[in-house]
């Protein structure tokens, strides 16, 4: 059974760039067979996608 993982990123934050490429990096190196990966961006509005 795997793991179920959230990753946040993005936001309102003046590093919300940083944050995407991050997390697009955190996402890829993590071990898919271990983990059921669910990305969670939120947009520069707040709004979650």
């Amino acid at each position: 059974m795997k793991i179920k993982l959230g990753v946040i990123f993005g936001g309102m934050s003046t590093e919300h760039d940083v944050s995407i490429v991050s997390a697009t990096s955190i996402i890829k190196n993590l071990n898919h067979e271990k983990y059921d990966i669910f990305p969670i961006y939120i947009d520069s509005n707040r709004k979650m996608v």
